[in-house]
């Protein structure tokens, strides 16, 4: 994950690329449950040609750089799977475990009782 990170990092994205990018990451059309994924896929492709253009008109010496920042999506998809996937396991085993309030409140885990 850090490795991911400081990937990102050295793209040396703006702010306004930075927003487009997770405006990207968070567009995914094909999440469990989502409604109108032909929608959210439209809106995804429109902040795909955004930050295209942004890049192009920011970074015009940096040839590769659009492509360099989305072959990142599958590796943050993939970060994202593994946090859902411990957030399950907190959610199905919080007896188990105690942890801050704060955690379990931000990630809907249950909390026990004499909390």
């Amino acid at each position: 994950m850090f490795e991911l990170a400081a990937s990102i990092h050295q793209l040396k994205l703006n702010d306004t690329e930075i927003g487009i990018f997770t405006a990207i990451v968070l567009t995914t059309h094909d999440r469990r449950g989502l409604q109108g994924p032909k929608y959210v896929e439209s809106i995804q492709d429109k902040l795909l040609e955004a930050l295209k253009l942004q890049i192009s008109r920011n970074h015009s010496t940096e040839e590769n750089l659009f492509g360099n920042t989305i072959v990142k999506l599958p590796h943050l998809r993939t970060v994202g799977i593994q946090h859902n996937e411990i957030l399950e396991w907190y959610r199905s085993h919080w007896e188990k475990v105690k942890l801050p309030l704060l955690f379990a409140e931000i990630y809907d885990i249950q909390k026990h009782e004499d909390e």
